[in-house]
């Protein structure tokens, strides 16, 4: 009778732990990295390319170029590293304590109008949070073909399905400063909050000192806006 509890002991030991010791392997080993990269291929509408990705999922983990093409938006990352703690991943929660790159390229495409679908950032069991992110040279491309380029941009981020935060948001350029609090919302449309104030230099080489705030959506945006400088326009 004991061996019969020793046995039933020892098979429920391995039952529990060899999807923990496989789960351990994935997230802190090379291979694992390389499994989870190849995963990428089955993707639907969206084209994820990781080149010269070194290091584990569980961090650190370095790529020097990641590429992104959706219908909506190419993205194009270089010099990215983070660390993550994968602790959380079985309860849904992905915690990033670093993330860093040193050049961001985002170009806004045209495309058809998507069928009428219930919008979200993530899945439904999933939740990102990011409390240290640091982008340099930063270039944004929007569907008129103006750029807008920044030198560097930090902040946190917090991430549902239905919602993305970024707070302790600071942009730093030559043409000036701002820092301030955004909110999107998963809406149709694309539901926006912020608040911003700090100065920056216009092309028309004049320097202007404000407070803004926004809310609404992107089809019916209020605005608010309290200008410091210049005296006049």
């Amino acid at each position: 009778m004991r061996w019969r509890w020793i046995i039933l002991f020892a098979a429920l030991v391995l039952l529990v732990g060899l999807p923990v010791v496989a789960v351990y392997r994935v997230l802190n080993s090379q291979a694992g990295l390389e499994l989870a990269l190849a995963q990428f291929q089955r993707l639907q509408n969206i084209r994820i390319e990781a080149t010269g990705a070194t290091g584990t999922l569980a961090g650190p983990l370095r790529v020097e170029r990641l590429v992104i093409e959706h219908e909506a938006v190419h993205i194009e990352v270089y010099d990215l590293r983070l660390r993550a703690r994968m602790r959380g991943l079985v309860t849904g929660i992905v915690q990033i304590e670093h993330l860093e790159a040193a050049r961001l390229e985002v170009v806004l495409k045209r495309r058809e109008p998507p069928p009428p679908s219930e919008p979200y950032f993530l899945p439904r069991f999933l939740e990102v949070s990011a409390p240290d992110i640091r982008l340099g040279d930063i270039g944004l491309t929007l569907l008129d073909g103006q750029r807008v380029e920044v030198a560097s941009l930090r902040a946190a981020l917090a991430m549902t399905r239905w919602r993305i935060d970024l707070t302790d948001l600071v942009a730093e350029d030559p043409a000036g400063h701002v820092e301030g609090n955004l909110t999107l919302r998963a809406r149709q449309p694309l539901g926006l909050r912020a608040a911003l104030n700090g100065h920056w230099r216009l092309p028309d080489e004049r320097t202007y000192r404000f407070a803004a705030a926004a809310r609404g959506n992107l089809a019916r945006l209020g605005t608010t806006v309290a200008l410091a400088e210049p005296a006049s326009l």
